[in-house]
């Protein structure tokens, strides 16, 4: 019996800690997003050759330059 109440309270306690991850899992989403929200208007550098799109497809973007730049 006091196997099966151990067992029982660590069910519990693993649906405790999802419950507690998902909430986790949302606030940190909401931050991520106004934290985009931010950078509405302003100028933003990323490094990389490709960017994925909504829909999950990659794309390459950019300029041709016909000579090399130091500072672009």
């Amino acid at each position: 019996m006091t196997s099966q109440l151990a067992q029982i309270n660590m069910v519990q306690g693993i649906t405790d800690l999802n419950t507690k991850l998902s909430s986790l899992a949302t606030q940190l989403s909401a931050g991520q997003s106004s934290q985009a929200a931010m950078l509405i208007g302003s100028n933003v550098l990323a490094s990389g050759s490709k960017v994925t799109v909504s829909s999950g497809a990659a794309s390459t973007f950019g300029v041709k330059l016909d000579n090399a730049v130091s500072d672009l």
